[in-house]
């Protein structure tokens, strides 16, 4: 994929937060333009990222190292790179020390694997051991070798994390960060923002400059434009039902269940009545056929239904 230079420039730049306001909003509107410029920035950040140095001091000629950098790229096969400003060339040298040349950071489609859903969700399981489940028309990218445990994701996944201290599991959503050690948790993409929802263990969202840390039963909303991320306890489980072919409920709003079976059917269920959007439900509703689910809500609330056509009136 052919990205301007001075894109690349600014790429960097976002990465060693060192972006003004106006640049950062630059960088994001051009995120939202395309798939493939998510993609695009989700290889150079994974690659970058792979390349931060260990916690062992490292010793470097620089001005060798980019010389032999700078050699490498005159190859036909590789488009060629100006000469970046000192910190992104000093950037450049930590990337070579961190992954070598074989892994730069223009990796051929061929050095990543790509699950799709399609219409059903789907499970799966990643080279180590981690399982995910990935809800209808989402889909998950990772390095085929899967020495760093980094994922990209469109859409929403429920994730099931080996436990490994030594190598942290990261997922890259959006323009931000999901980074966990061994724990249980959902992440959901929207054109707007991200939402994140904690079942077990510890997870820590970063996207620049904020940081948050969830525990269970916490959830973080991280908009994808300049708006502090919110943070919030939640009750029911909802989110994952998907994953665990339920819908569980704990004094949940009305509103907030059949805005949840309207995304789960595909369906157009509506509360004729603003006084019962707050009723709240606690119980355990299995994914049943659609008209189902609905008679038991309405036995439940003492309410009744009716249907127009496609739609399902809550009365």
């Amino acid at each position: 994929m052919k990205i301007d230079s001075k894109m690349d420039d600014l790429l960097v730049k976002y990465m060693l937060h060192e972006t003004s306001i106006p640049e950062r909003k630059r960088v994001k509107a051009w995120l939202r333009e395309s798939d493939r410029h998510q993609q695009y920035y989700a290889q150079f950040r994974t690659i970058w990222q792979q390349s931060q140095p260990s916690d062992e001091p490292l010793v470097v000629d620089e001005q060798i190292a980019w010389e032999h950098f700078q050699q490498r790229i005159q190859k036909p096969s590789i488009r060629s790179i100006p000469r970046f400003r000192g910190w992104i060339r000093a950037a450049v040298v930590l990337l070579m020390l961190g992954i070598g040349w074989q892994t730069y950071m223009w990796m051929t489609p061929a050095e990543l694997l790509s699950v799709q859903s399609g219409n059903q969700p789907q499970s799966i399981t990643l080279p180590d051991g981690s399982s995910v489940t990935l809800n209808r028309h989402s889909s998950l990218r990772y390095d085929k070798t899967f020495r760093r445990r980094r994922v990209h994701l469109t859409g929403e996944a429920f994730f099931s994390i080996q436990r490994d201290p030594s190598r942290p599991f990261t997922v890259e959503v959006n323009t931000m960060t999901v980074r966990v050690l061994g724990t249980s948790f959902n992440v959901k993409q929207t054109d707007t923002q991200t939402e994140i929802v904690v079942k077990t263990g510890h997870v820590e969202v970063r996207r620049q400059p904020y940081r948050i840390d969830l525990r269970p039963q916490e959830k973080a909303i991280v908009p994808i434009d300049e708006r502090k991320p919110e943070k919030l306890k939640i009750r029911d489980d909802l989110d994952t039902y998907y994953h665990t072919k339920t819908f569980v409920c704990r004094q949940t709003p009305l509103r907030t269940l059949v805005r949840t079976i309207n995304e789960a059917y595909g369906a157009q269920v509506r509360i004729a009545r603003p006084e019962l959007e707050a009723l709240p439900l606690t119980t355990t509703l299995p994914q049943l056929p659609l008209e189902r689910v609905l008679e038991i809500i309405a036995h439940t609330l003492q309410v009744k239904i009716e249907r127009q056509g496609d739609q399902f009136l809550l009365k």
